[in-house]
Formats: structure tokens, C-alpha cells, sequence
């Protein structure tokens, strides 16, 4: 079986090998990777997924990891956005005393054909400390990590086939936008569940949809998982060979803009209860987003009140404070999220009109349009947020209300939590006394507030392709009542 090993290890631990001494491994190899382990595995994952958490080190403290009370308490644990799966492999592998190996990768010269592995690390041959090795983790992972061709025999990852087997806790999700999450959950009726780390180092229990902003081109992204390894007293390798890596596919590459669609129903080995279905993509799909955006709207203006932090070239790319702070790329999530709940409503009136056997009940199209609507409606009145205005005071908003209000939601740190709700009359009237300033920014970043993908580059609030108006929002307001299929 081909393999790839680790980069020339240094001249001192190849001259300790040649001579039968060994290097001191960051930790040693007792097990190796089988079917029994990524079960294993896949049950903590799920296990650290069951919530969200403020941040990594809060999960592997809690009761939801066994091995927490083998942790030394010098041991720093951090993971982001784009290091979180590869940090509980690594911390797993670790654990259980397996093989691990990390890739560095080089971009590629055209988006099509990813990026290249040009160098890997593993737990035998490393020089350095444990920490050392974690601290490379959180160095060397990046997006770009994930952006490997499908059909690479030597990536960290690859993508695999659509199925239960294949598609569970631990598997990665990657998409080309510069989005990564770990399956925390795969539910019988198709229904994914994931944790989603952020830029301030919190994770989030989402659930998957199209408002993370997967495409299939260039195809680059979807479902990954870790390729299998080999290992020997010296060091670990990657196994470089597609036809026996396990569930290896290139079958989503193919479900085009059906992608979601598809997924769920490869998955499902459940009849959907359509109502309660919807339910759950309004309460996980919306809601839940909303509820973790109170607290990184107070954080921010914690920080923004008093030390402006300013607007990068690119709002979506951006690094330090902003990065931190702003919530663009979460605010744009939930601009997706309310659009998509009409693909969800279709969704479901589609099946029991077309294919009525997914459904565990009989329904007819119509009336089930009009139960799904008046859900909706109930749910958009009965689910509620509060945040702390300037004042220090709570405000109250409901699901409906954010609806309303969706496309004047600032992303900007800087701005009041009023103008990040956006308050208008008398609601804004707590903001601080110095709102010109605060209201000129506001006005000028508008066009991105419509904004429903990111954009590579320089921004500019008059550049050409911004969005002159909102796109039209579905749902719509109680005054629209759903139209009949």
C-alpha cells in the first residue's frame, strides 16, 4: 500500500534512527485506526455536538469528554472556524494513543484543481512537545486545508459517498465559500446537525443547510472525511490510494443545485412529519442563530464603544478585531436562513404532492400549505429574543419583528446595538448622543446589508454588483398570508 511520510525528519533524530535509539514521540502509537476506532470517535464527536459551547476548552472540561481528567492543566486547547475538525482528531488521536498526521498545504494554480499537500507532520517523528504539536495545529490549518481536489491521492481529506454508513459524527463539511463544520448528528428523517466553530472561538450546534452557502463549483468542497494511514516505529503516512480508502465517492460532485435536497434524501431511513420538520428549521435553522447573535452583538460593542475597529477592505476576510467582533458573515447566514424557508415549505408540499411516501401521514398540498404557513406565523409571534440597548436596558424582540427588520441588521462592531437590531423611532432613540457618526456609516453600508454572498476582494459600498434593494423576503409579513399551492 502506497504511502506518503512525513517531511525529512532533522539531521539528529535521522542519525538517533540509524542508530536503533528512539526519539521521543509527541505521543506514542498503541492503537491504529479500524472500524472499532472511528466508531469511537464518531460517538464523541456526537457526543461534544449535543450543544453549543463558548469555546473549546469549555467542551473538553465538561462531562460530554471522558478524557478530560487525563488533560494536564498546562495544556492550552484552541481551535477556530477552519482548525476545529482537525484539533479533535489530533486531541482524539492523542487520547487513544493512535496515529495522526497534519498537512501544510500550497495553493493551487486555478480554484479547480485545489491545493497541494507540500508538507506533513505526524506524531512520531515531531521534535517538539505536545503543546508544540497542538500549537502547529492552530498555525498550519487553515480554509485552505480543506481545499483540496476531489481526486487527490494525497490530501488530509476526502469526499465520500452520500450514505449513513459514510455520513457521520466526525465527518467534515467544507465549502469553497470558506466555511468548515464537523457532523454532529445525523438524524433518521435526513436532518444534519453540526458544530460550527467561530472566529471568537465559540462553537455552535447548527443545522445544515443552504444558507452555508455550499456550490459545487469549483468542486472542491462537501462531505470529507480523514484518509486512512500507515504508520511504523519511525514515523506515520498518508495512504495514497483512492480505490481503498474507505466510502471514497465523487457522487455529490453530481447533485448540481439539487445538493441539500439530495443529501437529506440519501439519508433518510424515516418517514418526515412535516409540520414538526418545519418547526425544526425554523427553531434550529433561524432562531438558534439569532439567539447566539445577542451575544456576539454585546461582545462587540463592548469593544467597538470604546476603540473604533475599522473597516477592512473586505468584510468577509478580514482578520484581528473584525474578524472577532463583526458578525458579516453570520448576518448574511441569517439572511439565507429566513430566504430558504420558503425551499423548505416547497420542500415539503413537493413530497406530498410528488412523493407522498416520504411523508408519514397523508396530506393534501394545499392543506398542507395553509398548516405550514399558520405554523410559521405562531412560531414567528411566540419566539422571542431580548438584547441590552445602549441604556443598559432589555429590549424584546420576536421572530416576526427581526423578519421585518432583516435587511437593516448592522454587521458593523462599531455600530450600537440598536443600529445591530435595527431599531428605528423610538427604539433607536437610546443609541448615544454621538448617532451622526454612527449614522453615516449605517446609511453607507446598506447595500452590503443586502448582500446574499461574500465577495473575494476589495468592497466599496457603491461597487456595481452591490444589491441596489432587498431581495423579496419569504416568508412574508402576517399581512401576506401564503398563497394556496
Amino acid at each position: 500500500m502506497k504511502s506518503i511520510t512525513s517531511t525529512p525528519c532533522r539531521i539528529l533524530a535521522c542519525w538517533l534512527f540509524g542508530i536503533g535509539l528512539s526519539v521521543a514521540e509527541v505521543w506514542p502509537v498503541q492503537r491504529q485506526w479500524s472500524p472499532e476506532e472511528e466508531a469511537n470517535y464518531s460517538e464523541w464527536v456526537a457526543s461534544l455536538g449535543e450543544r453549543s459551547w463558548s469555546n473549546v476548552q469549555e467542551a473538553l472540561v465538561s462531562e460530554h469528554n471522558p478524557y478530560r481528567r487525563l488533560d494536564s492543566p498546562k495544556m492550552r486547547f484552541n481551535a477556530n472556524a477552519a482548525n476545529l475538525p482537525v484539533f479533535l482528531r489530533a486531541y482524539f488521536a492523542y487520547k487513544r494513543k493512535l496515529p495522526f498526521v497534519l498537512t501544510a498545504v500550497e495553493s493551487g494554480t486555478d480554484e479547480e484543481s485545489g491545493n497541494r499537500s507540500a508538507r506533513i507532520f505526524d506524531n512520531i517523528s515531531y521534535p517538539g512537545t505536545l503543546q508544540e504539536f497542538f500549537d502547529l495545529i492552530a498555525r498550519t490549518v487553515t480554509f485552505e486545508t480543506y481545499r483540496t481536489a476531489p481526486d487527490a491521492v494525497d490530501s488530509l481529506t476526502y469526499p465520500i459517498a452520500i450514505s449513513a454508513r459514510h455520513l457521520r459524527p466526525g465527518v467534515i463539511l467544507f465549502s469553497p465559500e470558506g466555511h468548515v463544520a464537523l457532523v454532529a448528528e445525523v438524524e433518521p428523517d435526513g436532518t444534519i446537525f453540526l458544530l460550527d466553530a467561530h472566529p471568537d472561538g465559540s462553537l455552535t450546534r447548527i443545522r445544515f443547510s443552504a444558507k452555508l452557502g455550499y456550490h459545487r463549483a469549483p468542486n472542491t468542497g462537501g462531505f470529507r472525511d480523514f484518509r486512512p494511514l500507515t504508520s511504523s516505529a519511525e514515523r506515520v503516512g498518508l495512504v495514497l490510494d483512492n480505490a481503498g480508502v474507505p466510502g471514497y465517492s465523487l457522487e455529490q460532485y453530481e447533485f448540481g443545485e439539487a445538493f441539500y435536497d439530495r443529501v437529506r434524501e440519501l439519508l433518510m431511513t424515516k418517514k418526515i412529519e412535516p409540520v414538526a420538520n418545519y418547526t425544526q428549521a425554523i427553531q434550529e435553522g433561524v432562531y438558534a442563530e439569532l439567539l447566539q447573535r445577542v451575544r456576539l452583538v454585546d461582545r462587540g460593542w463592548n469593544v467597538g464603544r470604546t476603540n473604533p475597529i475599522p473597516v477592512p477592505q473586505n468584510i468577509y476576510s478580514a482578520t484581528g478585531d473584525w474578524n472577532t467582533y463583526s458578525t458579516a458573515a453570520w448576518d448574511l447566514r441569517i439572511r439565507r436562513a429566513f430566504l430558504l424557508l420558503q425551499g423548505e415549505e416547497d420542500r415539503l408540499v413537493n413530497y406530498a404532492t410528488n412523493e407522498p411516501q416520504r411523508l408519514d401521514s397523508f396530506w393534501n398540498a394545499k392543506d398542507l400549505r395553509r398548516a405550514l404557513g399558520q405554523h410559521r406565523e405562531t412560531l414567528f409571534n411566540e419566539l422571542t429574543l431580548t438584547y441590552t440597548n445602549s441604556a443598559g436596558e432589555p429590549v424584546k424582540l420576536s421572530l416576526g419583528q427581526i423578519r421585518d427588520r432583516l435587511w437593516r441588521l448592522s454587521f458593523d462592531p462599531n455600530h450600537p446595538p440598536e443600529l445591530r437590531w435595527g431599531a428605528d423611532g423610538a427604539e433607536r432613540s437610546t443609541a448615544p448622543s454621538n448617532q451622526p457618526r454612527y449614522l453615516l456609516s449605517y446609511a453607507a453600508q446598506q447595500p452590503w446589508r443586502y448582500r446574499l454572498n461574500p465577495k473575494n476582494g476589495p468592497m466599496h459600498p457603491d461597487d456595481a454588483d452591490n444589491p441596489v434593494s432587498a431581495p423579496g423576503l419569504y416568508p412574508p409579513g402576517p399581512r401576506q398570508p401564503p398563497a394556496d399551492q
